[in-house]
């Protein structure tokens, strides 16, 4: 790996609605440097906004109320599309590795692990897709109770810094396993390694509208995703005092 080529910079992280790779509707943009030595600029993002938000939660939600693609009920596909990532992972696992290097200032020897973990992260979920059965009860009584598992529906994701790959895997894999379909909110501090994993999931045969990505400030992109009724679930990794805002927020009527 010492001797592969460098990474061209800096490095970038469009929208990702609907399929399509796109500008912030704003035209601004931000950047991050590399934390290792601050010298250098490691990432310039788009910055999303309200109506970017909204228009990610908007496409998430019409693939899923629409069953685009037959994705809620062909796990075969959602096997595929799981199993193909993880090999994607492992194809791009020098690039992967240097871009959490240069977002997170991680160590290559540190880097290298947690692209692997993502890669087994996906192939773990892989196996789930077609074992999500029901179950069938009978009573005393003589009636009978089914117990049927669906997708929840449209899941907001805002992911860390830390380990952008692995964080953004575990959250991701096991809700594309479940039909879901996402809307993912980076750390400002990793848009790109975010950007990538979503990149190569693109790759596979995803359904348009599955996987939406919309880089941008927690206040505007985080809190639309919170307070948007058209999401049905949300999955946060972070500080506790934030934690504890979203909980409340997401819980109000």
């Amino acid at each position: 790996m010492a001797d592969a080529e460098p990474l061209p910079l800096p490095l970038s992280c469009p929208l990702v609605i609907n399929g399509e790779e796109g500008k912030a509707s704003s035209g601004r943009k931000f950047s991050r440097e590399n934390p290792a030595d601050f010298r250098q600029v490691a990432t310039i993002a788009e910055e999303g906004t309200q109506e970017d938000a909204r228009a990610a939660i908007d496409a998430a939600r019409v693939a899923f109320d629409s069953n685009a693609g037959n994705w809620i009920y062909n796990y075969k596909l959602r096997e595929q599309v799981l199993l193909r990532t993880g090999q994607l992972i492992r194809a791009n696992a020098d690039r992967l590795a240097r871009v959490v290097s240069l977002e997170v200032g991680m160590p290559m020897r540190q880097a290298v692990p947690h692209v692997a973990a993502a890669a087994d992260i996906f192939d773990f979920y892989a196996g789930l897709a077609g074992k999500l059965y029901g179950e069938s009860f009978t009573l005393p009584s003589g009636s009978t109770i089914n117990l049927v598992k669906e997708p929840v529906g449209v899941v907001g994701m805002i992911t860390p810094w830390n380990f952008p790959l692995t964080q953004t895997a575990r959250k991701v894999a096991p809700a594309l396993a479940a039909g879901c379909t996402i809307v993912v909110k980076p750390a400002s501090y990793t848009p790109a390694a975010t950007y990538e994993l979503v990149r190569l999931i693109h790759q596979t045969s995803v359904p348009k509208g599955v996987l939406n990505l919309v880089p941008g400030p927690g206040s505007i992109v985080g809190n639309e995703i919170i307070v948007n009724k058209k999401v049905d679930k949300i999955s946060f990794t972070g500080e506790t005092g934030t934690g504890k805002r979203i909980g409340a927020q997401a819980g109000m009527e």
